[in-house]
């Protein structure tokens, strides 16, 4: 088979439409490893990692569309991108019948009711988007990631001013007023608010709440960079008093990533300014902290969860796994060298929480959620230690759609990155509005490959996994967990438990192996070396041993001693 590569100069295209073309060329006959994509860094790298990288792409820039496989033959390819021609002009022209306005403005002075904008754009083109909703006195959803530091701090600082939410930038997920928003779930209404500057925080959390059958007045994303400096909580706190001040709401939930220090205390500090009791989950941060503000601390999100609802009145019964039973049994197959953990996240904070509880116990645990480790995609079978990966991360997402929306990066990797010494496989899968339609059917076949592998290397990979999700959302809750669990992945009730699962099964297979068994189970037998009354003892007691005569080498001269020892190394 040969490369063939086509570059179409300033052809912007959105990331679902690369998507839904390169599931097209993917099902086509006579192709093997397709890329359609735009130029930038991330895609360059991953046809070189395919094989289909042409010197052609080297000048592509982030606004040229390219298009890359290999074929059976120059007319079959010629075919191809024909048929990608027509798919892509379809695409350009394809709409709903519905009105469609060609700028932002003239969609706001033509529906005189909107009262939020969401933006989606390519970051670099979100600000400008973003700046004039708020300046025509819209709340702003940013949902674009790749959006600069100071253009987040200049919009927050805007709408702050102006009294409006500005979520975001990377803003994956908001419930306001019931509707979902991003990749939000489907779940009940109630009584609970949520601010988040944690995307799949949010949709962790809401989640259980609607699990244990509470529900949701508003969910507040506030993007992830909003408690780090120099956003210093700007709109957690614009979003703290909203609930404070919103009728629906009795219970509010605070969640973030480690948080910079300053900038949570200007969060909790309102804290005191309402009645309302206050379920904080801050990665990293000091219980007593959170506690002297009068919050209630939550040490995971499925804490944070039922704390929640037990502020309601009422029960939670949680659910949890037999993490020993379930170590036994996942352990035994594996090979002596399988002492590796493999973290592919789509979520940032579902991966930081498993890096917070994983990673006390592992000595060289890797993750680009630190910001001075930059891990991509070849660096992944190199990486010599244990490895937890956020494919949400900018640098995974530029020039195409979020792993949630489009999880053929996890795959690929899972298919051919993936090392023989990894003993465990964490996931999370995340459903909802946004989310790919059916994520655990798009990875199936790559966890059946890898499991087999493992096993015709004489080994045994243990793939765990949880589910956030619901069964009222738009993928199917209970037949994606019967069909992970009749392949042999372990699907646990929640994200903090298939850490912990993993957790103690690294711990298993990394520990010293005790080799008393053989000690015990068998006659003892003594070499005796020095004192002759303990070979007598022995031989009185019945025992098998040997006694040395020993005398001291070379006549007990040091010198000559350690020149004899390094001879006979």
């Amino acid at each position: 088979m040969k490369v063939y590569t086509r570059v179409k100069k300033n052809a912007y295209y959105d990331s679902i439409t690369l998507m839904r073309m390169s599931k097209e060329l993917e099902g086509m006959d006579g192709v093997k490893s397709p890329l359609i994509g735009m130029g930038t860094s991330l895609n360059k790298d991953l046809a070189k990692h395919l094989d289909v990288f042409d010197e052609t792409m080297t000048d592509a820039t982030p606004n040229d569309l390219m298009i890359t496989f290999m074929a059976v033959s120059k007319e079959c390819a010629d075919a191809i991108f024909d048929n990608l021609e027509g798919l892509l002009t379809s695409a350009r022209s394809t709409g709903t019948g519905d009105y469609e306005a060609a700028t932002l403005e003239s969609a706001m002075e033509s529906t005189q009711d909107v009262n939020l904008v969401l933006v989606s754009v390519p970051g670099q083109y979100a600000g400008a988007e973003a700046k004039k909703a708020l300046e025509a006195e819209k709340h702003v959803m940013v949902f674009s990631d790749n959006v600069d530091l100071e253009t987040e701090l200049e919009l927050k600082e805007l709408a702050t001013a102006k009294g409006l939410l500005m979520m975001g930038p990377d803003c994956g997920t908001a419930i306001i007023n019931g509707t979902p928003l991003g990749f939000a779930n489907a779940v009940a209404r109630g009584s609970i608010g949520i601010v988040g500057a944690s995307g799949t925080g949010i949709q962790e959390v809401s989640v259980l709440i609607d699990r244990y059958k509470e529900g949701i007045s508003q969910a507040i994303g506030t993007g992830g960079r909003d408690l780090k400096a120099p956003i210093g909580g700007l709109m957690m706190r614009m979003g703290l008093r909203a609930l404070i001040q919103d009728d629906r709401t009795e219970v509010i939930v605070l969640l973030s990533k480690k948080p910079d220090n300053i900038a949570a205390r200007s969060v909790l500090e309102l804290i005191g300014t309402t009645d309302k009791k206050v379920v904080v989950n801050f990665s990293g941060c000091d219980r007593a902290l959170i506690e002297n503000y009068g919050a209630i601390y939550a040490h995971t999100l499925e804490d944070a969860a039922r704390l929640a609802v037990e502020q309601c009145g009422k029960e939670v019964a949680v659910t949890h796994a037999d993490i020993r039973t379930l170590v036994e049994q996942e352990s035994h197959a594996m090979r002596s060298d399988q002492k590796l953990l493999l973290g592919l996240f789509t979520g940032g904070t579902l991966a930081s929480e498993a890096v917070e509880i994983i990673g006390d116990s592992m000595k060289e645990l890797s993750t680009n959620l630190v910001q001075e480790h930059k891990i991509g995609v070849s660096d992944i079978r190199t990486c010599p230690g244990q490895l937890i990966i956020d494919l949400g991360d900018d640098a995974f997402t530029v020039g195409r759609a979020h792993p949630m929306i489009d999880p053929g990066i996890r795959t690929s990797i899972i298919n051919h990155d993936m090392g023989q010494q990894v003993a465990v496989l964490l996931l999370d899968i995340v459903f909802g509005y946004g989310a790919h339609p059916d994520p655990v059917g798009e990875m199936l076949s790559a966890l059946v490959a890898a499991k087999k592998r493992a096993r015709l290397q004489g080994g045994y990979l243990s793939v765990i996994c949880s589910i956030c999700g619901t069964d009222k959302d738009p993928q199917d809750y209970e037949a994606s967990r019967s069909v992970l669990n009749e392949i042999g992945v372990i699907v646990a009730e929640s994200n903090a438990q298939a850490s912990m699962i993993a957790k103690e099964l690294l711990n298993r297979v990394n520990q010293i192996q005790l080799k008393t068994k053989d000690l015990f189970d068998t006659d003892l037998s003594v070499i005796n070396v020095g004192l002759d009354i303990f070979y007598q003892d022995l031989i009185r007691a019945h025992c098998k041993a040997v006694n040395v005569d020993w005398r001291p080498l070379a006549g007990g001269d040091k010198r000559m001693t350690d020149l004899l020892s390094r001879l006979n190394r």
